[in-house]
């Protein structure tokens, strides 16, 4: 028969192996939490940058095909580019070519000048030219 004294020291140990289960359990539910909230903030934003790229590439597509001076043919024949619609007359006047770029009419400010181009693919990247040089600074 165990006395007294083995009994609480028996009693002590179930206690501290009761306690060290519910701290290995806490541990291991705030493990858990940190890598799910972790996995959450990354899908959140993998959803965040698809839909932006998705929304994003949707304008980019429209606004080239609507612009397009090109023709669909793939010939190099030059092709005015579309009129929009103003109450600006058309310009008259000399002609200016830059790259394989024609503004007709380019000196008459007053007008709507018309542009052509002989490309056969769009630009990679920007370029200018002074149409009306002025007499300033």
């Amino acid at each position: 028969m165990p006395t007294q004294k083995q009994r609480r020291e028996a009693a002590r140990r179930h206690l501290e192996r009761q306690l060290e289960r519910r701290q290995q359990r806490e541990a291991a539910r705030k493990r858990f939490t940190l890598i799910a909230s972790i996995i959450g903030t990354i899908v959140v934003v993998a959803i965040v940058v698809v839909f932006v790229v998705a929304v994003g590439h949707d304008n980019k597509k429209k606004t080239p095909a609507a612009a397009s001076t090109t023709p669909a043919s793939g010939s190099a024949s030059p092709s005015p580019s579309p009129t929009p619609s103003t109450s600006y007359p058309a310009a008259t006047g000399a002609s200016v070519s830059f790259e394989g770029v024609t503004v007709k009419g380019a000196a008459d400010l007053g007008g709507r000048p018309t542009v052509t181009s002989k490309a056969t693919k769009d630009p990679t990247k920007l370029q200018f030219k002074d149409l009306v040089v002025g007499k300033g600074a």
